[in-house]
């Protein structure tokens, strides 16, 4: 008996789920994206013509002048809104029937599991069920994300990429990046690409995308807009790095809510770009890639017990020696150096990071001396840190 009642809430909440109807909540001439006829990837933008009480759906007068009846609220997204990146059981859905023609209008059901791959089990409302539909072809109703951490990287940035430029771009949002060819420049910072193999996508965010001269940062920094595959799926979801760990990993806060700790860096993928500006910009500061780089060589000196977080002379002279030039001599001379770069003594007569900062502002030789010191990698940029690096020196 108990197990009688146990199935029949089971199969209510799953009714539940598959509730088609929904109370209105886009007022009438609200700007909106939807998907047009419910085809895959296929949002057009227009605006709410009116909500029909009876079906909870919406008319949806489009920009290029077509109008559509009967809308489902789960094909629709306001400003701002964004699907959640996982899915639980039981969340309505509209997902492509696998082996559908590409423009096959989506068909509504309800997500029965994850298969932890990246796939999810569907059970659509005409009976059928579908093992392991990927996620980017299953839509869920979009809701506006909770505010998330500022990032030193835009979302979308500005263009720098022209029509007619080749470059490589991960389709879908996918692990695998594939050639192809910038076709349209949008006003978002968004461009459309056509794939080699005769793939065309639209609105492919920078992130994804790899030009010419471009590689991937091997340093990631807290605040820098990433894209991540949460437990290793093959699905990359839109978030943050919140905290660089110790062990090589990164935490990702992404922005549907979710929070991820410890992801590895090759399932984390930012924004390819050319090599860093490794020179100070007019008002002194540098980019992320140059401060970690300043950062880790003064972590490498700074290894002796009695430094205290801080340089005093013997470490500068262990920089100075490993650059190949003539160490300092006395603590005069090194107060003068400290002066000359604006940088104050505490009492015991140390400096911090700060003081490597100014002297890289001022002579411009970051670059020579990470490629000196075997920290610059292969590819221009700022090499993986080493385990055992800054166990003294």
């Amino acid at each position: 008996e108990a197990e009688a009642e146990a199935e029949a809430e089971a199969e209510a909440e799953a009714t539940e789920a598959r509730s088609t109807v929904h109370e209105q909540d886009l007022a009438v001439g609200l700007l909106v994206i939807a998907r047009f006829k419910g085809q895959h990837l296929a949002w057009c933008p227009g605006k709410v013509g009116a909500f029909d009480t009876a079906n909870g759906t919406y008319r949806i007068d489009y920009d290029d002048g077509d109008v559509e009846e009967g809308v489902a609220r789960i094909r629709i997204k306001t400003p701002g809104q964004a699907e959640k990146g996982l899915i639980e059981a039981n969340t309505r859905c509209e997902a492509c029937v696998p082996g559908s023609k590409p423009q096959a209008p989506t068909v509504p059901g309800v997500v029965t599991s994850a298969n932890g791959d990246g796939t999810y089990s569907v059970r659509f409302d005409d009976g059928a069920v579908a093992m392991d539909i990927e996620r980017k072809k299953i839509y869920v109703l979009s809701v506006t994300p909770p505010p998330r951490k500022t990032s030193i990287m835009p979302q979308q940035s500005k263009p720098d990429l022209a029509v007619g430029d080749a470059v490589a771009a991960r389709f879908g949002g996918g692990p695998d990046f594939y050639f192809g060819e910038i076709t349209a420049v949008l006003d978002d910072g968004t461009y459309n690409i056509s794939y080699a193999d005769g793939d065309h996508e639209e609105g492919v965010k920078r992130l994804r995308i790899k030009g010419k001269e471009d590689q991937m940062p091997t340093v990631l920094v807290e605040g820098m807009r990433c894209e991540a595959r949460h437990g290793g799926s093959m699905r990359a979801f839109d978030g943050v790095i919140s905290k660089v760990n110790s062990d090589g990993t990164y935490d990702v806060g992404y922005d549907d809510g979710d929070k991820e700790t410890g992801v590895a860096r090759e399932l984390i993928y930012v924004q390819a770009v050319a090599e860093p500006s490794w020179s100070a910009e007019s008002d002194g500061s540098f980019s992320p890639e140059a401060t970690e780089a300043i950062h880790r060589i003064f972590a490498t000196f700074n290894a002796s017990a009695s430094s205290e977080g801080k340089w005093g002379m013997a470490e500068f002279n262990a920089f100075q020696e490993a650059l190949a030039e003539d160490p300092m001599q006395t603590e005069e001379e090194f107060s003068g150096v400290c002066g000359s770069l604006e940088v104050k003594q505490d009492a015991s007569g140390r400096v911090g990071a700060e003081a490597l900062v100014a002297l890289y502002a001022q002579t411009d030789g970051l670059r020579e001396d990470l490629r000196v010191l075997g920290l610059l990698g292969p590819d221009g940029r700022l090499a993986p840190a080493r385990k055992a690096e800054g166990a003294g020196v």
